[in-house]
Formats: structure tokens, sequence, C-alpha cells
């Protein structure tokens, strides 16, 4: 790694460190999980320094410092997904995926697909958050395109060979994660059951499941 990257991040967790420092951890397509250490924004307003949160697409810039932990330099704000916090259903489903990409995503392998994946159902469920109607099971449809977007980016996802309608539905799940397609319409308790079949996929594939003893 150069002494100093560039990169886009949608932010997973941010915890405090000293009195006056935070630890930022995000998603990266070209670094997979980035922590940098933001060093005095917390005794600073808002006005002097570009705040970081939770649920935020962001570029980022950050240079290497004395230990392991990068340093960040600069930060623009892209685009804001704190929004879906508002529609609690829906949080929650956001919720769950965060401590799953937070588990199964390593520092410096690529994840351009999951990426994608991520910032495509953030938009989606912050465009339905507060909405009077929307699809049905949408929290549901998210964690499912994303956990088959990590598990086919990571060699991991069956090739169903045996299966062809299983395959069918997996490729159609996987193009609109990537926004190619919009997800199809299901009622409520079949994406649950959808998403039951994904996270038992998760577990047949030893990743860890949040909420999984």
């Amino acid at each position: 790694m150069a002494d100093e990257l560039t990169t886009e991040l949608i932010t997973l967790k941010r915890t405090p460190y000293s009195e006056t420092s935070w630890v930022v951890v995000g998603l990266s397509p070209e670094h997979g999980l980035l922590s940098f250490m933001y060093r005095g924004a917390r005794r600073v307003s808002k006005r002097q320094y570009s705040m970081i949160d939770v649920l935020q697409h962001v570029s980022v810039t950050c240079r290497r410092g004395r230990g392991d932990l990068l340093v960040w330099r600069s930060s623009e704000l892209l685009t804001d997904y704190g929004g879906v916090a508002h529609d609690y259903p829906l949080y929650q489903s956001i919720g769950w995926l965060m401590r799953f990409l937070l588990l199964n995503v390593f520092a410096g392998v690529p994840q351009p697909a999951v990426f994608q994946t991520f910032q495509t159902v953030l938009k989606r469920l912050c465009a339905a958050s507060g909405a009077p109607t929307r699809q049905e099971g949408l929290g549901d449809a998210a964690v499912v395109v994303t956990c088959l977007a990590y598990l086919n980016e990571n060699g991991l996802l069956p090739d169903f060979e045996e299966d062809p309608r299983t395959e069918r539905q997996c490729q159609r799940l996987l193009l609109a994660g990537r926004g190619e397609n919009e997800f199809p319409t299901l009622s409520a308790e079949t994406w649950q059951s959808v998403r039951e079949w994904g996270v038992t996929l998760l577990h047949q594939t030893d990743c860890s499941v949040p909420g999984s003893r």
C-alpha cells in the first residue's frame, strides 16, 4: 500500500478513540474493510471539519500512521444514507448487513461487487424510507442480494448445476443487487423464506452470521 491512498468508502462503524478522535471503519471497493483514525474530530465544530458518520458514502484520503492504522487527511461527502434510520424495519435490515460486512469482509481484499450491491441497496431503501406504501419484503430483499453478492464475489456461491431454476433466480437477484433490474415482486412471507435460504447458504460456507452462536 502506498504512503497515501484515496478511495470511496461506505462507513459502517465509528468508535471513540481517546478524548479527541474517532476510529472509522468502512467498506471500500478496492481495499475491502478499511479503518482509519480521524484525529481531533471530536473536539472541533462541524464547520472546521468534514464530519464523517455511519452510512455515508465518502471519498476519503488517508496516510500511513506510525502503527497499522491509517490516519485521515481529507474527505468529501458524496451521499448520506443515514435517513434510512428513520424507518426502523428497514434500518434493522441495514444494521444486520453492516454487522455482516464487518464480520466477513477482510482488509486488503477488494470487494467491488459487494460495494456496488450495498450502495444499490442503500439507495433503494432510502428512497422507500417513510413511504406510505413500498414493495413488500424490501428489507429482506436487501439482505438476500447483498449476501449473494458476497458469496459470489468470494467464490462461495454454489453453481446449482442440477437446479437450473435456482440458478436463474440467483442470477436475477445478483442483477437486482447491481441495479440492473428491480427486486422481484414477492410477498413479505416469500421474501422472508428467501432470506432464510440465503442465511442457510452463509452457514453452509462457514460465514459469520450476525445473531448466530
